[in-house]
């Protein structure tokens, strides 16, 4: 074995088992939708994309008809099947962002904002605020008027639950034009955050799936790694892989519905930097992993 494959295998042993932060595609109210929603204050529904543009062209986008009532109206996403987000460290740092679409006829200027939750904490009683939210605020602010645009928020820091870490966030609560009356609508698409992991063991059995992902070959890999895997029930499935910032740098396919079956995908590694890299199948919100190294 090469030396260098030892310092990165030995590395390795370091991230067995820690969750990558890497960034998702959580809903796009069309064949990704990986949350649901507890809790609206307001109406939300799926309707079709009310001006396609280059920004968007997509089928369908939801339909937010903010409740004016509610000064800090929002919606909370929560993973399906009882899973959670991996550690969002890296969205406090800044390193990653979370972005949507958004469309409506408020004016130019409108404020978004997104807070990090534990629901457990959250609806925990009596509430006392701010039980339940994790380190801060996210912002973002709308710059165009009745057409599609990305918003991208930033961090900043306010009053927190300190007993609230990384890696306990299991909730997005969206508030809409905070503090304030407005009872408009919203139209709202390709929501993208932090990677959803699940709260279970990798291998398990249920009554949706049962997987297992194999040990790639060859291992370590510098021109194309083959991936084999297994699905004894028919699952939504995705296949990546990701490097040791939890950066996903290569997709075999991504939440896509597949039959049960003996299955392999190969991804080229010529292109990677040399390192340690892990091979992450998702299965029905469960993550399988195995190390790869690429020389």
């Amino acid at each position: 074995m090469k030396t260098f494959t030892r310092i990165l295998l030995a590395a390795g042993l370091a991230l067995i088992g820690q969750q990558a932060s890497a960034q998702q595609l959580l809903e796009n109210y069309e064949n990704t939708r990986l949350v649901d929603y507890p809790a609206t204050q307001g109406t939300l529904t799926v309707v079709a994309n009310p001006g396609s543009n280059t920004v968007n062209s997509s089928t369908s986008s939801a339909s937010y008809v903010r409740d004016g009532s509610q000064s800090y109206a929002n919606i909370a996403l929560q993973p399906k099947n009882g899973a959670k987000f991996a550690s969002v460290a890296a969205y406090v740092a800044g390193t990653k962002r979370i972005s949507l679409k958004i469309r409506s006829s408020a004016p130019a200027g409108t404020s978004l904002l997104i807070v990090l939750q534990n629901r457990a904490k959250t609806i925990a009683t009596p509430y006392v605020y701010p039980q339940g939210n994790f380190s801060g605020y996210f912002n973002a602010t709308t710059t165009a008027v009745n057409t599609w645009e990305t918003v991208t928020f930033t961090y900043s820091a306010v009053a927190s639950d300190p007993t609230v870490m990384a890696t306990d966030i299991d909730q997005i609560a969206l508030y809409v034009a905070p503090n304030s009356t407005s009872s408009l609508t919203y139209y709202l698409d390709d929501i993208t955050g932090p990677e959803i992991v699940s709260t279970t063991t990798a291998a398990r059995s249920s009554a949706t799936s049962l997987a297992t992902l194999a040990a790639p070959y060859p291992n370590p890999s510098t021109s194309t790694v083959h991936l084999p895997y297994s699905l004894e029930k028919a699952a939504t499935a995705s296949l990546a892989l990701y490097d040791v910032m939890g950066r996903r740098v290569a997709t075999a396919f991504d939440n896509q519905t597949k039959p049960a079956g003996d299955y392999s995908a190969d991804l080229p590694t010529a292109n990677l930097a040399r390192g340690l890299y892990t091979c992450r199948l998702v299965i029905d919100g469960v993550a399988l992993t195995r190390a790869l190294s690429v020389e």
